[in-house]
Formats: C-alpha cells, structure tokens, sequence
C-alpha cells in the first residue's frame, strides 16, 4: 500500500526501501511486522536502545574494543602477536616477525601516533632495538565509529539481560538486531585497522594503506596483513642462495650463519622471514649448487671444520649459531688449493728441544713406536714422540648427530690416524621391507662403503 501510494513514473522505486528502512531504525514510536507499518503511543526499542547508550561507560566500551581486536587479530604460524604496547621494553627484540597492535586511541589522524612508532622501532628499553625490521605496526584510521558500534552492542546486551517487558514482537527484534551489532562491531574493526608501518629500505618510517578491507578478504586480520606484505616485497617465505650472494656483507669474509640470519630482521635491505627455517633452506640450497661453502673453525683457527662446498647439504644440518660460517664459492676454491700443496717445513718440540725439519719419509719400525727417536740429516734434526690415543664410545640422540661431527670429530679431522667405527640399530613393527633394504645397501655404496646389513 505504501509503494502504491508513493509510487510515480518519476520516482526510483529502491528510493522507497531506503526510506523504509531509516524510519525502522530512527523513529521511537514506529512498529513494524514484516510488511506491517504502524506508531504506537509507548516507545519501541530504538528509544529503549538511545536510552540505553547514554549509560554505557567508556570503560566497558574500551574493554569490549580490546577483547574484540584480540579474536580479530589471531596468531598466524612465524608472527608473534602483540596488543596495545606503548612501552619498548614490552615488545621483543627478537629475530622474529613480531606484529604491534596498537590501541584504538592511536589513530593515523594524530602525528603522536608516528612519533611513537619510531621510538618503538628503534629503542628496546634502555638500548637501541637490533631486530628493527622485525617490527611491524597496524594502527586504526580513527577510533569514533569503533566506539560507537561497541556502545551499541553493549545497549543491546543490556537491554536483553534487563527488559522484562518486551512484546514477542520486540523480543525478535532484539534479537536480530543483536546479531546486527556484533557483525557491525566485528566489520568496524577490520575496517579500521587498515594502516601499517614499518621500517623502510631508506631506514625511515614507511607506512601503507591497505584500502577498504572486510572480514570475507582473509581468516583473520594477521593473515591479511601478511598476504598484502608478501605482494608489496616486504616478506619472503624463501630466498635464493644468488640473493644472499649478490648482498653479501662487505664486513665479513666468513659471515656466520647467525649473524646471516640477524640480518633478515635487522637490516630493511633485506625482506623479513616468516620463518627462520628458510635461512637453512638457501644455505643448504647455496652450499649444494657451488655458490657458497659452509665451514667451522677448529681450535687453531687455520682449518675449516667442517668444509662442505659443492655438495648435497641438507637443511636441518645447517645450525645457526656463530661457530659455523659461510664463504663465498672464490674463497672456498682458494681454501682448496691451499689446504692440497705439499707440507712446508715443520717445528717440532720435545724433552725441552726445539728443531726445524722437513717432513721425513723413512717410517719408524712398528716395533719401537713407543720409543723416542731422534732423526736426523746432514743439516737437520728433530724429535719424533711416543704415540697416545683418546677413545669414545656412547649413543647419540638423531637430533645431535650434526651437532657431533661439528663440536667433536672436527677437532681431529685432520688426523690421518682418526678411526670412526659406527653401529646402527633400529627395530621396525613387523619385517623389514625389501625396500629399505635396498635402498640403504645404495645409499652405501654410493658412499664407496661396505653394504653388508
């Protein structure tokens, strides 16, 4: 009856709706069912609903925001979370991406707001933050329709604890309009929280708008944030080996892998790593393909152990800490050449004699090699020494084999006397399979070893 009555050639018919619907939600005394129009002379819940807003504190307002912003902003796997810190003491400093929540009073319409962004970023407490590029900041456009929506909800929340006297009429209206209120606050937040910051490649704050965003674009707002940052270049889930190599730190001829890592959440040349797993991938990666080798240093410091160079190295071999380093392919082929020329000449101490020789061919019998021999030339002398040994024998857990070969046997690598005899045992539900079997005897093989099992 109302569109007949209203409607003309000239009038937009969906005008009608729009009308419709404002009344509905504005007018104090207006009671619709379905397609049922009528003013009543007691209030309907839009005047309960206004009365209700006045009373609402500020705090129970903050709170709901805070509590809401948390769900919306759920971990996702390599980003660590955190809500509403305003001091550089409580944000880590870590070689982690570590996402900074700020409270709603912190708006991109107040120039606090990047001033506080920038002694975040650079200060951790007392000191300068190491992991500056590890930092990043989402912060809201304006905070005025987030209170507003909450004060809402929470009117409505009252409203349905305390109003006894509600029509059925009413009540299924409170009810819709309570689901309408928690979708609204829910989409208020995601649209608020369109701005980011962070350290920017000329070392200075970069802040990006992510446009109108919704809760349909992502499963939570940190997946969208980092999905936006991996297309803008700012995150990586992986690296070539040529990356590494063409920015390499003019610092260090041996970079170790620690300090390699630091760099991904130190340095805005480089894009942050959702996971610290994929520095041991481009290494392993490098080290297989010939760009790098990875090496250790031993006690005297003029050994690489271990020096592995253009060979298979897997990814959970590689350990990052700061006694393991890389170097470039040039430098390892230079090690190679040096470590493959003849042996120069030697010095030799004993019984309190210093002598200078050169390496000597003759043998000593076997049967005095627990006595102490004096060789000597027409020129020369020196002082050959009584043998001992040093003897280990344990179990070692999967998880530090690697850890083994790199603190232990690299210390006597350069033996020629070190012997390494290994048992391996393992019981398996049932038979064996022929496969195993199989390709455990090839595996041998291919390392010129016995493949008896």
């Amino acid at each position: 009856e109302i569109r007949l009555a209203v409607g003309e050639p000239e009038l937009e018919i969906a005008n009608i709706e729009t009308v419709l619907e404002s009344l509905y939600t504005n007018c104090y005394y207006l009671a619709v069912n379905q397609t049922s129009y009528r003013f009543n002379t007691y209030p309907n819940l839009n005047k309960i609903l206004a009365d209700r807003k006045a009373s609402i504190q500020n705090d129970s307002i903050t709170e709901r925001i805070n509590s809401l912003i948390e769900k919306v902003f759920s971990s996702e796997s390599g980003v660590h979370v955190v809500y509403f810190r305003e001091n550089s003491r409580s944000i880590p400093n870590q070689p982690v991406i570590t996402l900074v929540v700020l409270s709603p009073e912190y708006s991109s319409q107040d120039t606090a707001t990047i001033n506080l962004i920038e002694t975040l970023i650079k200060e951790s407490g007392s000191q300068a933050r190491t992991y500056k590029s590890a930092v990043i900041f989402s912060y809201v456009d304006t905070d005025i329709k987030l209170r507003e929506e909450a004060r809402k909800l929470l009117a409505w929340e009252d409203i349905k604890n305390e109003e006894t006297k509600l029509d059925e009429e009413q009540n299924q209206q409170l009810r819709e309009n309570l689901m309408k209120a928690e979708r609204d606050l829910k989409e208020t937040v995601w649209r608020s929280y369109k701005n980011l910051a962070l350290l920017g490649k000329d070392n200075s704050i970069r802040t990006i708008d992510l446009g109108l965003i919704t809760s349909s674009a992502a499963k939570s707002m940190v997946k969208l944030i980092i999905n936006e940052l991996r297309k803008a270049g700012e995150i990586e889930e992986s690296i070539n080996p040529n990356f590494l190599y063409r920015n390499w730190s003019p610092a260090f001829t041996e970079w170790s892998i620690k300090s390699i890592r630091d760099a991904f959440f130190a340095s805005p040349q480089f894009p942050r790593l959702l996971s610290a797993n994929a520095i041991k991938e481009t290494i392993a990666r490098g080290v297989s393909n010939g760009v790098f080798a990875y090496v250790g240093k031993d006690i005297t410091g003029d050994r690489y152990h271990p020096f592995i160079f253009n060979t298979t190295l897997k990814s959970s071999e590689v350990e990052i800490s700061d006694d393991v380093y890389l170097i470039k392919a040039e430098d390892a082929q230079s090690y190679q050449q040096k470590i493959t020329e003849p042996p120069k000449l030697t010095v030799v101490e004993a019984q309190g004699i210093e002598t200078k020789a050169e390496v000597v061919d003759n043998p000593i019998p076997n049967d005095d090699k627990n006595k102490t021999h004096v060789v000597a030339d027409s020129t020369q002398k020196y002082v050959v020494t009584p043998k001992s040994s040093l003897n280990w024998k344990g179990e070692i857990p999967p998880q530090k084999w690697m850890q083994f070969y790199t603190k232990v046997l690299t210390r006597f690598a350069a033996n020629t006397d070190l012997k390494l005899t290994v048992k391996v045992e393992f019981e398996v539900a049932g038979d064996v399979s022929e496969q195993q079997k199989n390709e455990t005897k090839s595996a041998l093989q291919q390392l010129g070893l016995d493949d008896e099992l």
